[in-house]
């Protein structure tokens, strides 16, 4: 008697678990995008493992944009450390004065990190505009999204790229300072951007 009721069971079981097949799989050929929980179902450790390289992706795009936004001291000055760090990144060879160089062909730049300045430079005989853009936009790559008193980087960048041969502006809490001339002889273009002392 017992072997003929556990027999029953097991068929109604079969019959249940073929059922919920034969539904599930009704429910795919009429809904396309939706998907049944058998599809869906991961084990444990597959989604802790999810889990964690989720976690440790986020963990590092948290690190790299504070790396970016953290490029100024609680005291106001820039972060010479950070800025230096982020262009070594950009593949400027930097010394321990934290001036940072780096040369493409017969261009050169230049940029020199102090504490309360950062002063950018450019040489060449080729397409200097452009290159003064180049160096730009590392530089302010570099500082991220550091408010210079009220002004962003772009703002500087674009007074930069406009302003004429010998020009000074203030822009938020930095004085700028633009100069086209020669350095040795060699064509150059640079700008400084120095914080205003309050």
């Amino acid at each position: 008697m017992n072997k003929s009721v556990a027999i029953t069971a097991l068929a109604v079981s079969a019959l249940a678990l073929a059922s919920c097949s034969t539904e599930a799989s009704n429910d795919d050929s009429t809904d396309n995008g939706a998907m049944t929980q058998t599809a869906t179902q991961e084990s444990p450790e597959t989604t802790e493992e999810t889990s964690a390289e989720t976690s440790e992706t986020t963990t590092s795009e948290e690190t790299s944009s504070e790396t970016t936004t953290t490029t100024a001291l609680s005291s106001g000055r820039f972060d010479e450390a950070a800025l230096k760090s982020e262009l070594e990144g950009m593949g400027y060879q930097c010394d321990d004065d934290d001036d940072c160089t780096k040369t493409e062909g017969a261009i050169i730049y230049d940029v020199d990190i102090d504490d309360d300045s950062v002063d950018v430079e450019v040489q060449g005989n080729d397409d200097l505009d452009q290159h003064f853009e180049t160096i730009l936009t590392d530089v302010g790559t570099a500082f991220g999204e550091y408010d210079f008193g009220g002004a962003s980087w772009d703002e500087i960048q674009t007074w930069g790229i406009e302003a004429g041969e010998d020009e000074d502006t203030v822009l938020g809490n930095v004085e700028l300072e633009h100069d086209r001339g020669e350095d040795d002889g060699i064509p150059s273009r640079d700008l400084s951007v120095e914080l205003i002392e309050s």
